[in-house]
């Protein structure tokens, strides 16, 4: 299963990534386009996202789409 990864940055997304036994089961989130498409997918939210300017547009996009948030 693939895991949406919402950050603040490319970078902070790519190091958790890189933490991870599996790096391929995640895609990184760039805009809500990504989501078209999809039903309940499943989004990791890391701590600094709220930063980011689209952040609300982002939140909207996975609620439409009854996404699973993971914190």
């Amino acid at each position: 299963m693939k895991i949406f990864i919402l950050a603040f940055n490319y970078h902070e997304a790519k190091s958790f990534i890189y933490k991870n036994d599996n790096p391929g089961d995640y895609i990184i989130l760039n805009s809500p386009d990504q989501l078209k498409g999809t039903l309940s997918p499943t989004i990791k939210i890391m701590p600094n996202a709220y930063r980011r300017e689209d952040f609300l547009d982002m939140m909207d996009a996975i609620s439409m789409r009854q996404g699973k948030i993971v914190r």
